[in-house]
């Protein structure tokens, strides 16, 4: 079992070695593992701070990867690395997952052995979702899917969508998924808005796959103050629109069921990006 991550990055010079290294720390010097950089037209030393901690930690060229993008953004680059993993793989998709991770993000230390825990045991699953810790200079601030979970592991399969007692809205950020099943969907996920894209990939996924929901944090969300998503305009609000958009007329051209919540979520982000713009 391999879990394949897929870091963009763009000018994360400073934070990107602490991703990277709780990869590592996760691993305990197991190495079942890949990492595929797209290098999102990164303008500072980034690559070069990858390329020296892979020579430093004598990472072999079958475990790093890294690729080009053209400054399209975080959903583009996602997707190549989706298609440059296709390559690689070279349609040995079997025991192959994906899981995505910001380049100012990290992993938890428990990330792999909670991971693994699952996959070994529910092999049958697609898609594995976990909670996130927000970190701020201050304190890590658990954020759970479910309140009224108690347990550590609920088989949701295909009801995700269906359920009325989610949080937040959902995230890319917080899911592993086998790679089959991610990259038979890369025609839908393939769109371009400056904000929505996770939205969209997030609710088709879900729509398409069985979900095995680990009730634990092990994913670390760090909003750098220099990110794009702090910066609000007209167009981010009208991308946000035509991302619900999309979603809603997928939802309906698919016949998928959908509870009332799911769709308040959708509707939370064009109010939450408009408050923004106020």
């Amino acid at each position: 079992m391999n879990i394949n991550y897929i870091i963009p990055f763009h000018n994360e010079e400073k934070l990107i070695e602490r991703c990277l290294e709780s990869i590592l720390e996760s691993y305990k010097n197991k190495d079942n593992y890949r990492i595929i950089f797209v290098n999102d037209n990164s303008e500072d030393n980034t690559l070069n701070v990858i390329l020296d901690y892979i020579k430093d930690k004598n990472i072999d060229s079958h475990t790093a990867y890294i690729f080009n993008n053209k400054g399209k953004g975080t959903q583009d680059a996602r997707i190549e690395g989706l298609k440059q993993l296709s390559i690689i793989l070279n349609g040995n998709y079997f025991d192959e997952y994906v899981a995505y991770i910001d380049a100012d993000d990290y992993i938890d230390k428990t990330f792999v052995p909670e991971i693994e825990n699952i996959i070994n045991t529910y092999c049958s699953v697609d898609t594995i979702m976990y909670n996130y810790y927000y970190d701020t200079a201050y304190e890590q601030i658990p954020n759970r899917s479910f309140d009224d979970f108690e347990d550590d592991i609920y088989y949701l399969g295909n009801n995700v969508l269906k359920m009325n007692n989610m949080n937040w809205r959902f995230s890319m950020l917080c899911v592993v998924v086998k790679f089959s099943v991610l990259y038979n969907l890369i025609d839908d996920i393939s769109v371009h808005y400056s904000v929505g894209e996770d939205t969209c990939t997030t609710y088709i996924l879900y729509s398409k796959s069985s979900v095995m929901y680990l009730n634990k944090c092990i994913y670390h969300y760090c909003q750098n103050s220099n990110s794009c998503m702090h910066t609000y305009n007209e167009s981010k609000f009208t991308d946000r629109i035509e991302s619900v958009r999309y979603v809603l007329k997928y939802i309906t051209n698919h016949n998928i069921e959908i509870s009332e919540r799911c769709i308040d979520l959708l509707l939370d982000a064009i109010k939450s990006e408009y408050k923004r713009l106020q």
